[in-house]
């Protein structure tokens, strides 16, 4: 938590911001994102409504103009800033960055966070990349798990569709870690049969059911014993 000084200063820093976020200099952009999503600022603007709507409707207007001067760092921030403000006037735009897939992990996570139910087959169409495009899925292997945040129980028909699909070791790490922590059927029997079979994903399943369920320890057997009878159910 910030003085009063603290939050004075915070507030300057960020109102001398919002004009450079239309500018054509990346650093000046650059800088200006970055003084948004300084957590002083979010716990500012968590509880000033009014600044927090004016700072929003700022970076919606100069949106269409940051891809032309941004870096993809940049970027990324703006876009994550346009979820983390929760204005959803954003989200036209976020939905056209994410066609033309501009920072397009911070972007998904950034529509994920607005929880609307008529993004759940975009983003399905996103974390479904084809088998080959490794560095494609590996950038947004931590999708899944923001929309299970936002989304909760809703998201995860969406994430074990991709859970089945995915042939890539990452995006199965993350899918696995949720269902899981959700106590879905289907991470359970994935869990058991790669304990079984001493697959790849052996250790990221124990690790996971470990933490889950301490009261089974390091017993290889106890831990297979649970998988199993969760994933029957």
């Amino acid at each position: 938590m910030e003085d009063e000084n603290g939050k004075s200063e915070s507030l300057m820093i960020l109102e001398m911001s919002l004009p450079y976020l239309g500018s054509e200099e990346p650093v000046a952009l650059r800088g200006a994102v970055h003084a948004i999503n300084r957590p002083s600022t979010y716990e500012m603007l968590d509880t000033k409504s009014e600044l927090r709507e004016r700072v929003a409707a700022a970076m919606i207007e100069a949106a269409d103009s940051a891809p032309d001067s941004a870096d993809d760092r940049t970027l990324a921030g703006y876009a994550y800033a346009l979820g983390r403000l929760g204005d959803a006037r954003a989200l036209p735009t976020l939905r056209s960055w994410a066609r033309e897939e501009l920072s397009l992990a911070a972007t998904l996570a950034s529509i994920a966070m607005f929880a609307r139910n008529e993004d759940l087959t975009m983003l399905e169409s996103f974390l479904g990349a084809p088998e080959n495009e490794h560095d494609y899925v590996e950038r947004i292997r931590g999708v899944p798990g923001v929309m299970f945040q936002s989304y909760g129980s809703a998201a995860l028909p969406v994430i074990e569709r991709v859970f089945g699909a995915t042939t890539n070791g990452s995006m199965s790490f993350s899918c696995l870690a949720i269902l899981l922590e959700a106590d879905r059927p289907a991470g359970w029997a994935f869990a058991s049969r790669a304990i079984e079979t001493n697959n790849k994903f052996k250790e990221a399943a124990t690790t996971h059911i470990q933490r889950l369920h301490p009261e089974v320890g390091v017993d290889e057997q106890a831990i297979l014993t649970l998988a199993r009878i969760r994933a029957a159910r």
